[in-house]
């Protein structure tokens, strides 16, 4: 796993981005073949399982998604904009169900810029599981991530970022958050 902290300037293992340095994107979006838009509802994110041959773009709706967001497969994907805000999940609730977004077996480039993440019971902000995607995250925030037993950490450990599963790079530039 290689993990890239941008400084505004390309970087030699990251891609080549003709203003970089001179505006506020490290890495530009993936090149994407005929990609297909998926609007992702307000009402919930919940999964979306996508081929593996094939572009998506994530439309985020104009008010906050107060689900988590799992997203399976998928070539290059690209998400810009949007909130995601979850609210209580109810006693008994899942850490996946906590968790603001979930890549899984994607197998090109994760390009995720511009997104907050939030809400009353975020456990979790981005997990990754995906050893043949370049994950990129930039210009995302994630706020008070929080483990329901503030003590003992017995529901949850909780993380702004977790490469689970492993990924062939992850690249992060202009992230910032805060957990407990």
């Amino acid at each position: 796993l290689f993990v890239l902290f941008g400084t505004g300037r390309s970087a030699s293992a990251a891609p080549e981005n003709e203003l970089a340095g001179t505006c506020l994107l490290t890495w530009a979006p993936p090149q994407m073949d005929n990609p297909q838009i998926i609007e992702v509802p307000a009402t919930g994110g919940g999964t979306l399982r996508l081929d593996h041959n094939t572009d998506y773009i994530l439309q985020m709706p104009q008010v906050p998604v107060e689900q988590s967001l799992y997203v399976i497969g998928g070539r290059n994907i690209v998400m810009i904009g949007g909130h995601i805000s979850i609210p209580w999940q109810g006693d008994g609730a899942s850490i996946r169900s906590r968790t603001m977004l979930i890549f899984r077996e994607t197998t090109g480039t994760v390009h995720v810029e511009g997104v907050l993440g939030d809400g009353a019971d975020i456990s979790e902000g981005i997990q990754i599981d995906a050893p043949d995607a370049v994950v990129q995250i930039q210009n995302v925030r994630i706020e008070n991530v929080h483990a329901r037993d503030q003590n003992g950490f017995t529901d949850n450990h909780p993380d702004l970022i977790q490469v689970y599963g492993n990924a062939a790079q992850v690249w992060i530039d202009r992230f910032t958050g805060s957990s407990d």
